[in-house]
Parts: structure tokens; C-alpha cells; sequence
């Protein structure tokens, strides 16, 4: 821990005074370290003294073992005060305003087990447990955090869904290179499908797009659905294009996002019988599947699952009638689920039913107060909330 302490405070005077120690103790001390190890740890600079590359090396070291030793005097107090087991919990804020308050309660409930949860995002998550400030962390994989397996003493547990539940992975960008980096991480993670967002900003051309997926769907052996929504992206697929990338024996289906029916329905008699086409909208779920459509990537099934699943179902029946009508009825919801860029009014609309969805990432900011009480409103229209 002296070294450390010498690497924070920066001489021997300034560490004698926070600790109590002699200057000469504390040179002493190292000093004998130095001859045990045969290497230097600190060299003298204009500005005090600093640690070699091997002090560094040691001081970290001496600070996780502070770190534990303290935390475990802490954990027995803890336990001599209450009789019960404290477990330290860092996760992201996404997971926190999600499941994992839901367990939270289920735990209380059921034991005497004490939890305390800490928002980290997993990098610090991972140095929160590497300095044993932490005794668990939840942490999703990042391509810019290749280690996950941390130190050799983290016991690692990977976690997901059992195969019920097919899981569709977002894996576009305006990079062809990183996407085929993220398309390929997500099969090597089990995913059963991949979502591909046309390129944005950087806008390419049609001949662009066939050579972006196409390069996609060579790199994996999954199923992938275009994604079409040229209201975010600024470019769009042409119906040649479609039917060219439907050929590729991995590209499956299209989320038709344009909003023009016109066009869903070109896609259609073009190559109909070689893509699937889902609905990106969801007051367009009927019109589509009057088409030919296979069902919708819902927003709307956020928060009403078995309403939009039973519309969907109805037009799979060719019970296109009863469709209509609950097209129909939940349109207001519908619209109202768009009054600010999505995902701000879903978010908001989740977190008034009681399934706690959490803030938006900025840019996003939360949902204005009018447009709050005009969500509020919608939901107690239709019995959702009293």
C-alpha cells in the first residue's frame, strides 16, 4: 500500500504526513522490497518521485489487497450487525431499470439477503470488481472490451434466453466492415436472425446496397432481414434492389418501414414469393398483410403483446375483418406511441404501466410534460391504467 500511496500523493513527505509514518520508514521499507525483487520501484524526478513501470505493477496490486482486506473487516462488521449476507451488485442502468430491480424484490421477499445495486456501465463495472468494490456485476459484451473474462479470480457465467424465445439481432451500420464484425459476434452469441439497417449518413447507391448485404449475408449463416426505413436513414431500397438481395440464400425478409403502401406492394409482385415482408409500422399492420405480409416488428407490442399478436393472427387466418377493426381501435395508441421520436413515448408509456423501462440515452431526453399527460391520458382511455 505504500506504493501506492507514493504513486498518489507523489513524495515520501507528502505520504508520511497522510499516514503517520516516518520519511525514513517509508524509504526504508521500499528499499527492502527493492532488494527482495532485485528491481527498482521508484526513481527520483524534478517534480518528487514516482514509481517505475514495476512499482506500478506492485502498487495496484497492493491496492486491490487493501481494498479486499478492508472490504472483508466490512463484511464481517456487517454480518456481526445484522446476521445476514450483503452482496455488492453493479450492472448497467439499462439492465437495473429493468429484470433486475423485479429480483431485487423477489429477494427481499424471500430471504435475508441484503443487495445493493450500483448503476456502472462494464468497463468500470470491471474495475469495480477487480478492486473489490463489487461482488457480482452483470455486463454485456462490447467489442471494445475484449477481456470479460477479467482477472483469473472472476468466475464468469454467461447468461441469455433458452431457445423458446428466437432472438433477433440489430446489427446494422454504416460500416461494412464493422457490420460483418457485429453480424458475425452475433451468431457466435447464438442469435437466430440478424436486423440490418440500411447504411446511414454516408449514403451509398443501389448497387452500394447489393454489395453491402450481399457482403453481410456471405460473412454468416443466419437469416436476415433488411431493414427498411429511409425516414431515418436517408436512403432506401429501390424494388430491383430487393429482388436482387432475395436471390442471397441467408436474406429472408424485409421490415418495411417507407410507410408508402404503394411501394409494399411493387415489393410484392416483384419478389413476394422469394422475401418475406413484415410491417415496420404499426398502423400499417393490416394493409400489409393484406398483401402478402408475414406479421409486423411491432412497437405497439410493448405494451399491448396479446392485442397486436391477435391482429397479427387474425390476418394469418384471412380474417381480415376482425383485423380492421383492431387496427382500427388501438390507433390512437398507436399514434400517440410516435407524439416524439421513438423510443421516448414507448419508454414512457411502459414506465406508467409498471414495467420499468428506464430513461433514454442522450441525445434523447425524457418525454416533455404535455406530451407525459396526453400518454397518460391515452392509456386510462383505453383501461390500461386507472
Amino acid at each position: 500500500m505504500t506504493l501506492w500511496n507514493v504513486e498518489r500523493l507523489g513524495s515520501f513527505s507528502a505520504v508520511a504526513r497522510e499516514t503517520g509514518w516516518s520519511q525514513p520508514a517509508i524509504s526504508q521499507q521500499i528499499r527492502k522490497i527493492e532488494r527482495e525483487l532485485d528491481a527498482k520501484l521508484v526513481q527520483r524526478t524534478s517534480h518528487g518521485v514516482e514509481l517505475t513501470p514495476i512499482g506500478r505493477i506492485l502498487a495496484r496490486h497492493g491496492q486491490l489487497i487493501d481494498n479486499r482486506v478492508t472490504q472483508a473487516v466490512k463484511d464481517v462488521e456487517e454480518y456481526q450487525r445484522n446476521g445476514s449476507t450483503h452482496i455488492r451488485l453493479v450492472a448497467p442502468p439499462s439492465v437495473c431499470s429493468s429484470f433486475v430491480a423485479r429480483v431485487l424484490v423477489h429477494i427481499s421477499k424471500t430471504s435475508d439477503i441484503r443487495v445493493s445495486l450500483m448503476q456502472m456501465e462494464p468497463p468500470e463495472a470491471m474495475e469495480a470488481l477487480e478492486q473489490g468494490l463489487a461482488d457480482c456485476a452483470i455486463i454485456f459484451q462490447y467489442n471494445s472490451l475484449p477481456a470479460l473474462a477479467g482477472p483469473d479470480d472472476l468466475e464468469v457465467a454467461p447468461f441469455g434466453v433458452d431457445n423458446r424465445i428466437p432472438v433477433i439481432a440489430g446489427t446494422g451500420s454504416n460500416d461494412t466492415k464493422y457490420a460483418i464484425e457485429l453480424s458475425q459476434e452475433a451468431q457466435e452469441l447464438g442469435a437466430d436472425g440478424l436486423l440490418i439497417v440500411t447504411p446511414y449518413y454516408n449514403k451509398t447507391t443501389q448497387r452500394g446496397l447489393v454489395a453491402h448485404y450481399n457482403a453481410i449475408a456471405d460473412s454468416v449463416n443466419l437469416p436476415i432481414i433488411l431493414y427498411n426505413v429511409p425516414s431515418r436513414t436517408g436512403v432506401g431500397f429501390d424494388v430491383n434492389t430487393v429482388a436482387a438481395l432475395a436471390e442471397h440464400k441467408n436474406i429472408a425478409a424485409i421490415k418495411e418501414a417507407s410507410g408508402n403502401i404503394g411501394y409494399t406492394a411493387k415489393v410484392a409482385a416483384k419478389c413476394g414469393d422469394k422475401i418475406d415482408i413484415y410491417s415496420g409500422n404499426d398502423d400499417m399492420i393490416v394493409p400489409i398483410m393484406s398483401l402478402g405480409g408475414k406479421g409486423v416488428i411491432s412497437v405497439l407490442s410493448n405494451v399491448l403483446p396479446k392485442e397486436t399478436h391477435q391482429m397479427t393472427q387474425y390476418c394469418l387466418e384471412n380474417n381480415f375483418a376482425a383485423a380492421a377493426e383492431m387496427q382500427l381501435k388501438y390507433l390512437r395508441l398507436i399514434n400517440d406511441l410516435f407524439m416524439e421520436v421513438n423510443p421516448i413515448p414507448v419508454k414512457d408509456a411502459m414506465n406508467q404501466l409498471g414495467m420499468p423501462s428506464g430513461p433514454c440515452r442522450m441525445p434523447l431526453l425524457d418525454m416533455s410534460d404535455e406530451h407525459k399527460a396526453a400518454m397518460q391520458a391515452t392509456l386510462r382511455a383505453y383501461g390500461m391504467i386507472s
